[in-house]
């Protein structure tokens, strides 16, 4: 048998990313240097500060960010969660609506067309 088991921690931090439940703060410029440094001298980042990754997937060495966890007791982010979900129900209605008028307009024009022969 297979060992396909992933890291859930790894995935959740992910979607809290992907749903801005954390939220990626981009260094300052001088930040960026002073922790360049860091790296240069042999040293370790200080807590809470890491490095993007780069396209190709390796850490940047010029880079990086701090992570920023709102304040939400779990009230609010099941309510925060739940507000999402309207937003995307609505921006698919939206779609749908405009879908159905789409088709709705195309089979008026052939009846017209089929009526006109």
């Amino acid at each position: 048998m297979a060992n396909n088991r992933k890291d859930l921690r790894t995935e959740l931090r992910t979607m809290k990313f992907e749903f801005d439940l954390l939220q990626r703060i981009p260094c300052t410029e001088e930040e960026n240097r002073a922790f360049k440094r860091y790296l240069e001298d042999g040293q370790d980042l200080p807590q809470g500060v890491f490095r993007y990754r780069n396209a190709d997937g390796k850490n940047s060495d010029s880079e990086f960010y701090t992570v920023y966890e709102p304040d939400l007791n779990e009230r609010e982010i099941n309510e925060f969660l739940a507000m999402r979900k309207l937003q995307i129900l609505k921006s698919i209605k939206g779609g749908i609506t405009l879908f159905g008028s789409i088709i709705s307009g195309l089979l008026l024009v052939i009846l017209v067309f089929m009526l006109a022969s």
